[in-house]
């Protein structure tokens, strides 16, 4: 992960230093942000070679299990990109359907992207259903048959995993459209696909899209938006959230969760100690003087209901340490029909600075989740009012700016002229409903 973990800088230096944006949009147009920015794709695109490993899969998934996980352990964090090559159809060998637990663990651990290159002109079902577990496919045939035998225990998997991946149905067709999930057959791994994050990996994997797929309730026909994914635990059911959740929430608790290990476990980030030792010590005075933590909490959220359609609420950075109770209650303000307009007005913490991330409760993944999850919910409830949202502050956490990001209407009123965005060596992935704010 060491090598990995030389990018951070760059990345976060490019977002933590643009100048002051209404809209990210905006951000992105600079021109001195666009040639920040076009700097250091080019460090990266010169500095991220990747070693790639090519597997041909002949119907062993056990062995490519073990091709690909030996790979991994020898790499030792080096940036790589591992290949599996189907160039024709291949048959079971042994127990390999029985094996693809194991390789859809091993595809969601791996820190490396995982390609699946197509160049047969049919494929058999348990064909598919690698292909489809690998990260990314690459297919150069413009159409490709699937060919299965009769009484073949692995035809509805293969139907259930290219419905839920595709969006389309196989039903008795018997020739498949790559177009959907292929991602060219000149892409350069090199380029644009070694350069991200082992954590980001794990968490496109991790979040949403994989979950269930091995164990749906999903019947052939049925929406898969609409349709019931069984969990992890038995009895246990859930609604598919839609893509731009999953591929957005997933890097954003990741990359916090990443930093929670930092500082609750250690980490090899010697580059950065310093930092790393300051936010630590942070979040230790903030919990030991008791005073100033209950000072700072009295304050961290003002609501005054000016009208019978209006509501104002003042927020301070420390809304991080405040427990789920109180963003309950934010949520139940914005949520109330009788409201159609809220205005935020965000100011800076006692306790916390623009680099804060973590809740006040950061022992365990599940704390960290549960805080940004709630707050998640709050930004959504945010698209459906007309909100205005004033800063005011110097050091906004990255919670309270996805606040200011998701509103309808901005207004910088900070006495700064640059945005702050996280602090090195920690990354705060923006969530998906900053994403879909106008």
């Amino acid at each position: 992960m060491s090598t990995y973990n030389n990018y951070i800088p760059y990345v976060i230096t490019f977002i933590s230093t643009c100048e002051s944006p209404g809209t990210l949009r905006e951000a992105f147009s600079s021109e001195r942000n666009l040639i920040r920015l076009l700097s250091l794709l080019k460090l990266l695109s010169g500095s991220a070679m990747a070693n790639e490993a090519k597997f041909t899969f002949t119907g062993d998934v056990d062995a490519l299990c073990t091709h690909i996980s030996t790979f991994i352990s020898e790499k030792s964090g080096s940036p790589a990109v591992v290949t599996v090559n189907i160039p024709e159809k291949s048959m079971p060998v042994g127990d390999s359907p029985g094996h693809l637990q194991e390789f859809r663990k091993l595809i969601r651990l791996s820190p490396y992207p995982i390609v699946c290159d197509i160049s047969a002109d049919a494929m058999s079902p348990l064909d598919v259903v690698v292909a489809l577990t690998c990260d990314l496919i690459r297919c150069s045939q413009k159409s490709v048959t699937l060919s299965a035998q009769a009484g073949d225990s692995l035809l509805p998997t293969a139907k259930r995993h290219w419905q839920f991946f595709t969006g389309e149905q196989i039903g008795g067709r018997s020739v498949l459209d790559f177009s959907n999930v292929n991602c060219g057959t000149t892409t350069s791994l090199d380029r644009n696909v070694v350069g991200f994050l082992p954590h980001y990996w794990m968490a496109f994997r991790n979040v949403g899209m994989a979950a269930g797929v091995f164990m749906p309730t999903l019947k052939e026909g049925e929406e898969i938006d609409s349709a019931e994914l069984q969990l992890t635990r038995a009895g246990e059911s859930a609604q598919r959230l839609t893509g731009i959740f999953n591929f957005y929430f997933g890097p954003k608790i990741a990359s916090i969760f990443a930093a929670g290990d930092v500082l609750n476990g250690g980490s090899a980030c010697t580059s950065f100690m310093g930092q790393v030792d300051e936010y630590a010590c942070q979040l230790a005075a903030a919990k030991a003087d008791d005073a100033r933590m209950k000072q700072a909490l009295e304050g961290v959220a003002k609501v005054d209901r000016t009208t019978v359609d209006t509501v104002e609420v003042t927020l301070t950075s420390d809304i991080l340490y405040a427990d789920l109770g109180e963003v309950t209650k934010l949520l139940a303000v914005v949520n109330d029909k009788n409201i159609k307009t809220v205005y935020f007005r965000l100011e800076d913490g006692m306790l916390t600075d623009a680099g804060s991330i973590l809740p006040r409760e950061n022992e365990t993944h599940m704390l960290i989740y549960k805080w940004h999850r709630k707050w998640e919910q709050l930004l959504a409830l945010v698209q459906t009012k007309k909100v205005v949202c004033t800063l005011a502050g110097i050091q906004i956490c990255p919670p309270l700016l996805e606040l200011f990001f998701s509103a309808e209407e901005r207004i910088w009123a900070s006495p700064s002229k640059q945005l702050v965005w996280c602090k090195i060596p920690f990354a705060y992935s923006p969530g998906p409903e900053l994403r879909r704010s106008p």
